[in-house]
């Protein structure tokens, strides 16, 4: 006999992204009913995660929570610059300058800040952490069943 209720924890570190899943459950009438903690960038991976968690488990109200942390190899691929939107903006703002007799200097700081210049290349974080977040899942189901075997006995 398993109960509905338990507790578990995976992380898993791929090529320098580390991503953790804390899963809890409790009891409840309802089928598996599944809500997911993601940050906003790899939410994409939301439905993936709701699958594989309803697969393992049939009844209970679960919690999955994950964080994560790339490499810094794999957190530049994720931001992109539009250098030919930056000089564009230095020739304005400069322009402006030169117009108004303000100061023309433009800073790297000052280029970062204005919209558009730094974006973050959507999708890249799901796919970089879809693997190494299916293992923890799978360490974090695989403790959460043990944990609720045990409460049933």
């Amino acid at each position: 006999m398993r109960s509905m209720t338990g507790f578990g924890r995976g992380e898993c570190e791929i090529e320098g992204t580390h991503v953790g899943v804390e899963i809890s459950a409790v009891n409840s009438k309802k089928q598996c009913d599944v809500r997911c903690s993601l940050p906003r960038e790899i939410s994409a991976l939301d439905p993936m995660i709701k699958q594989a968690v309803q697969r393992s488990l049939s009844r209970g109200t679960v919690s999955v929570s994950v964080s994560y942390e790339l490499s810094p190899e794999a957190r530049g691929a994720t931001v992109k610059i539009d250098s030919e939107l930056a000089i564009r903006l230095v020739q304005q703002l400069q322009a402006l300058a030169t117009a108004t007799g303000a100061d023309p200097t433009v800073s790297i700081s000052d280029l970062l800040a204005l919209p558009g210049v730094v974006s973050e290349v959507l999708g890249a974080s799901s796919e970089t952490v879809k693997v190494p977040l299916m293992q923890a899942l799978s360490l974090a189901l695989a403790q959460l069943r043990e944990m609720q075997t045990r409460e049933g006995n």
